[in-house]
C-alpha cells in the first residue's frame, strides 16, 4: 500500500491536504484542473499525485497536441 502522503508518480511529497486531514476544499487540487488526458494517464491508485507531476504531463501534453 502506498503512502498517501507521496505521489506515486515521483515519490516526492504530493502536499495533498486530504491525506494530511485538512477539510475538504482546503487541498491545491482542489483548484487544479485536471484535464480527462491527463486523467487517463494516472494510475488507479487513490493516492494523489503532486502538482509538478501534474504540471509536466499537462505540458507533455500540450506538446503531443501540436
Amino acid at each position: 500500500m502506498q503512502d498517501a502522503k507521496l505521489c506515486p508518480l515521483c515519490g516526492m511529497d504530493n502536499r495533498c491536504g486530504h491525506a494530511a486531514g485538512h477539510p475538504a476544499g482546503t487541498c491545491w487540487c482542489d483548484a487544479a484542473v485536471f484535464p480527462e488526458e491527463v486523467l487517463q494517464q494516472l494510475p488507479s491508485s487513490a493516492v494523489c499525485i503532486c502538482e509538478a507531476c501534474l504540471d509536466q504531463l499537462k505540458r507533455r501534453l500540450r506538446q503531443e497536441t501540436k
